[in-house]
């Protein structure tokens, strides 16, 4: 569902126009984010709210990156300032929510925990540049349908790798259209890249 908010929002914030192919593409991936939700309603209006919640963060997060590259800063210098904003929100909930976890945590003194601590704020830095990176070359719309396609193969190869999953004909037709409104973007920016080479 994130790239219509992201489209939106970069139309309210950046000005940015859409061509209609453009538009078709996104609101066929909303569609079949809606088809293939549509099998798996459980009515839980709070996960409900998180995941509207989310899609908004996410679309303001991308396109203040793709406006803070527009008035000049470099995506490690963006990722550099996102990191010191979230600093005080990070230390507020660790010590509120988590603190008595983190000091009962018995394996802080373990080599083998530390490698994959390390690690994975080494791999989640790497994933925060490569985002910010795509968002200031691309678009904060190209980001969010990439990482759709990329959410889209991780799901059908879950499907095969993963064994007890309910393949629904409401849930293939929901991928069918969201992965048929990424490849249809892909195409549309493509064939608007050569219309503006010529």
């Amino acid at each position: 569902m994130v790239p219509l908010p992201v489209m939106v929002t970069d139309w309210v914030l950046r000005s940015q126009r859409f061509s209609y192919g453009i538009q078709a593409s996104v609101l066929t991936i909303v569609l079949g984010a809606l088809v293939t939700g549509s099998g798996d309603l459980d009515l839980n209006i709070a996960g409900y709210g998180f995941a509207i919640l989310s899609c908004g963060l996410q679309a303001l997060y991308l396109v203040y990156a793709a406006k803070a590259h527009d008035v000049g800063y470099l995506s490690h210098g963006i990722m550099y300032y996102t990191s010191l904003m979230s600093i005080p929100i990070l230390v507020i909930l660790a010590l509120g929510f988590e603190y008595q976890g983190l000091l009962a945590f018995p394996h802080w003194n373990q080599a083998g925990f530390l490698f994959c601590l390390v690690s994975a704020f080494g791999v989640g830095s790497l994933l925060n540049y490569a985002l910010f990176l795509c968002c200031t070359l691309n678009s904060a719309l190209t980001t969010v349908i990439v990482g759709q396609l990329k959410g889209m193969l991780s799901t059908i190869l879950g499907f095969f790798l993963f064994g007890k999953v309910n393949i629904t004909t409401v849930g293939v037709l929901g991928i069918a259209l969201n992965s048929a409104g990424g490849v249809a973007y892909a195409w549309t920016k493509h064939m608007e890249k050569l219309a503006q080479s010529e």
